[in-house]
Order: C-alpha cells, then sequence, then structure tokens
C-alpha cells in the first residue's frame, strides 16, 4: 500500500510461455494435431488412463485399416498364384527387348500385353502388394510422433522451465 492509500500491484515472476515444439514441422503438424484430436476425445469420452487411451485407439485405427489389408492379401495370393506365368512374360518381354531391334520391341510389347491381360483376367493389380505401406507407414509414423511430442516432449518442456523458473527465484 502507497502513502496515497493505492494499492501498488505486487511485483511477482511470471511463468515463461511455453511453446511446444514445432512438432512435424511443415508436413507432419496437420495431421499431427488431427492424431491428437482423436486421442485427446477418446481419452475424454472413455474416461480411461492415457497408456488405455492410446491402446484402444490403436487398435480401433487398426480394425478401420484391416479392409484395406484383407485386399492387399487376397491381391498378394491371386498374384502368387500366377506367378509362373508372370515370369515366363517378363523373361518374354526381357529377352525381346534385348535384342533392340523394332521386331524385339514389337514382341516386348506382344509380351506386356499378354501380361496386362494376364492380370486382368485374374483380377491382380500389381500394387496393390504395396498399398498397405502406402497407407500406414505415414499414419504410424504420425502416431509415433505425435505421442512422442505429446507425452514426452511437452512435459520435458514444461518441466525444464518450471526448474528454470524455480533457480530463478
Amino acid at each position: 500500500v502507497t502513502s496515497g492509500g493505492v494499492v501498488a500491484p505486487m511485483m511477482t515472476a511470471e511463468l515463461p510461455a511455453i511453446k511446444p515444439p514445432t512438432a512435424g514441422g511443415w508436413f507432419f503438424s496437420k495431421p499431427m494435431a488431427a492424431v491428437e484430436w482423436l486421442l485427446t476425445s477418446v481419452h475424454d469420452v472413455s474416461g480411461l488412463p492415457w497408456w488405455a487411451t492410446i491402446a484402444l485407439t490403436t487398435v480401433s485405427v487398426r480394425a478401420c485399416l484391416l479392409p484395406v489389408q484383407i485386399y492387399q492379401s487376397k491381391s498378394i495370393a491371386r498374384m502368387a498364384l500366377i506367378r509362373p506365368q508372370i515370369d515366363e512374360h517378363s523373361a518374354a518381354m526381357r529377352e525381346a527387348s534385348q535384342k533392340g531391334t523394332p521386331k524385339g520391341m514389337e514382341d516386348a510389347e506382344k509380351a506386356r500385353m499378354a501380361l496386362s491381360k494376364l492380370f486382368e483376367k485374374h483380377n491382380v493389380k500389381p500394387w496393390m502388394s504395396i498399398v498397405g505401406a502406402i497407407v500406414q507407414l505415414p499414419l504410424w509414423i504420425t502416431f509415433f510422433f505425435t505421442i512422442l511430442f505429446r507425452f514426452v516432449l511437452r512435459p520435458l518442456a514444461a518441466f525444464r522451465a518450471f526448474r528454470r523458473l524455480a533457480r530463478s527465484s
């Protein structure tokens, strides 16, 4: 209190603003925010502890990806059934293209067309063997880094800021 009866504001040490690390940079920041929102929502709705929330969310996402995995497995199985024919057509293409003549290139194109018809006949899509990885790899990397930043680095930054504040006072 000052002599004029006015209460002077107390000088208090303000907590420094804790900035979480730039999670994911420009590429993964939006997906990481979506995964963090998903984890937080599951935690808030279910009331489960965080370890169970992470496990439940992981199992749920795996269940959502199950149709892609089943389709991929079926495609790989169909491809395995026609593997000998694929090898024959591939060898014919290789031999024809090694000739380097216009006739050889024409034969290689015929073999490629025959291979394409074989794939179509047996409903095989060669790229389906990697679609699971193309879908899952970025998803699980995003989950990993979201959990790392949410549960390890962010609390660690808060702890360090608190420790600095405690030392300064």
